[in-house]
């Protein structure tokens, strides 16, 4: 249970990070293509994080669920990504 409670900690910490950045970026030069997808890709990187912690730890009836949504998740990433570089 302890190991469990530190994996979300620091998946929730990872991406609170991840989002303040994101948002530091955005509010900088909101009409910037580019800060744009920095944020939009951040977003979609924490809630990716956040929904694969989920997906690991709880019961089998929304395990299935959210193991697609991780799935789901990778195609924004690419997307995202592809434009970012």
């Amino acid at each position: 249970m302890l190991i469990s409670n530190v994996n979300l900690f620091f998946s929730l910490l990872a991406s609170s990070v991840m989002i303040f950045i994101a948002a530091l970026v955005f509010f900088n030069d909101r009409k910037s293509v580019t800060n744009i997808i920095f944020f939009m890709h951040s977003l979609v990187i924490a809630a990716w994080s956040i929904i694969n912690y989920f997906s690991l730890t709880v019961n089998l009836d929304w395990s299935l669920f959210l193991i697609r949504s991780v799935i789901c998740l990778a195609v924004p990433h690419v997307f995202y990504f592809s434009f970012s570089s």
